[in-house]
C-alpha cells in the first residue's frame, strides 16, 4: 500500500533504476516483472504478447515531501493560468491592432482623386456623376479664393472602399463638360491593389460581390432571381435605410457558393440596365455583417439548401436549353421594368 508504479520507457532511466534497486537489496525491474507474471499479478488482456515497458517502484511521498509536492502543484497550476491569461491578452491586442489596420486601410481606399475638371463643371455636376457608385461621405473641391473658381481637381470620399474602386474603374477617362477626367487613388495610398487583396482574403469575401445603384422599387428576392443565373446564391442582402427600415439604400451584397460564379456576375452584370438604372457591380471589400448586424444571425438560422437546387431553370421538353451566359433577368422579364 505504500508504493506506486511509474512507467519508464527509456533505457538510461531503466539502467539507473536497476542500479538503485540492486544497491538497496531489491531485485531489478526484469526480475520484478517476472515475479509479477508468476504470481499472476499481470493480467493477460488485449496487450498480451507486446513488449512490456520496464517499470519501477517509487515510494509515495509523506510528511514534508508531500507538502512540498502540493506546493509545487499549486505553483505549476498558477503558472499555467498566468500563461493562459497572457496568451489571451496578447491575442486580444493582436486582434485590436488588426482591426485598426483594417479600418485605416478601408479609410484610405475610400478616397478618390479627380483631376482634369473643366471650368464649367460645378460641385452638383460632380456629385451626380459620382453618386451611382455608392454612398458618398464628402466631396471636397479645390477652390481658388482669388479667382473665385475651382482649381480643376477634387477629392471624393465614400463610405465604402468598394464604391471608390468602382468609381475609379468607371470614371477614369470619362468626358465631363468637355474635359477628360483623371480619376485615381490619392498619392498617399501605398500599394492599393495589395491592400484590397488583403482585405478580401481576411474577410473571406472571394465569392461575394458588391451591387449598387439598385432601383428603389426592387426587392432582395427580385435582385436575387436576376443574379442566380450565374450560380447558386447563399444570400442577397440590401442595406436598409436607418430612417426608413422598410426601404433599402440602393446597394448591397450577394454571396455565391463558388468564386467563379462571383467572377462571372461581376463581368456580366456591371452596367446592366435593371429597372431603368445601370447596376454597378464589383468586388466586395467590406464584410456585410459589419453594415447589417442582423445578417450574421439570419445566416446562422438559415436552413441548409438541398444539393439538387441549382438556381437555373431546366429546359422544357422539346425545347433547346438556355444559351450559355443567358441571364435570368431576361427570362423573368426584368428587362421590361
Amino acid at each position: 500500500d505504500n508504493y506506486r508504479v511509474r512507467v519508464m520507457a527509456d533505457r538510461p532511466a531503466r539502467s539507473a533504476i536497476d542500479s538503485l534497486l540492486t544497491s538497496n537489496g531489491l531485485p531489478a525491474t526484469n526480475a520484478l516483472h517476472n515475479q509479477w507474471e508468476q504470481k499472476t499479478l499481470l493480467g493477460r488482456g488485449s496487450g498480451c504478447g507486446r513488449r512490456h515497458r520496464p517499470c519501477a517502484i517509487v515510494q509515495r511521498p509523506t510528511g514534508d515531501e508531500a507538502v512540498r509536492l502540493e506546493a509545487a502543484k499549486r505553483f505549476a497550476l498558477e503558472l499555467s493560468i498566468q500563461r493562459a491569461l497572457q496568451k489571451q491578452s496578447q491575442h486580444n491586442q493582436d486582434q485590436q491592432m488588426l482591426n485598426m489596420r483594417r479600418a485605416q486601410a478601408q479609410l484610405l481606399l475610400s478616397r478618390v482623386y479627380v483631376g482634369g475638371i473643366g471650368s464649367d463643371a460645378n460641385e452638383e455636376a460632380l456629385r451626380r456623376a459620382f453618386m451611382p457608385f455608392g454612398p458618398m461621405r464628402s466631396l471636397d473641391v479645390g477652390w481658388d479664393p482669388v479667382q473665385q473658381r475651382h482649381k480643376g481637381f477634387a477629392f471624393v470620399e465614400y463610405d465604402l472602399p468598394e464604391a471608390a474602386t468602382l468609381a475609379i474603374d468607371s470614371m477614369n477617362g470619362v468626358v465631363l463638360t468637355g474635359r477628360t477626367l483623371r480619376v485615381s487613388r490619392p498619392s498617399n495610398v501605398p500599394q492599393p491593389a495589395q491592400l484590397v487583396e488583403d482585405l478580401v482574403q481576411q474577410g473571406g469575401l472571394q465569392s461575394t460581390v458588391y451591387v449598387c445603384n439598385v432601383h428603389m422599387d426592387l426587392t432582395e428576392s427580385e435582385l436575387r432571381s436576376v443574379f442566380e443565373a450565374f450560380g447558386p446564391v447563399k444570400y442577397c442582402a440590401l442595406v436598409p435605410d436607418p430612417k426608413r427600415p422598410e426601404r433599402h439604400r440602393g446597394y448591397g451584397y450577394i454571396q455565391y457558393e463558388t468564386n467563379q460564379a462571383a467572377t462571372d456576375a461581376m463581368g456580366s452584370m456591371n452596367n446592366f440596365d435593371l429597372g431603368g438604372q445601370l447596376l454597378r457591380v464589383g468586388r466586395a471589400i467590406t464584410n456585410p455583417t459589419t453594415l447589417m448586424p442582423g445578417l450574421a444571425a439570419a445566416l446562422a438560422n438559415q436552413p441548409a439548401k438541398p444539393a439538387a437546387a441549382t438556381g437555373t431553370q431546366a429546359a422544357e421538353p422539346g425545347q433547346p436549353p438556355p444559351a450559355q451566359g443567358e441571364t435570368h433577368a431576361v427570362r423573368c422579364g426584368f428587362s421590361e421594368l
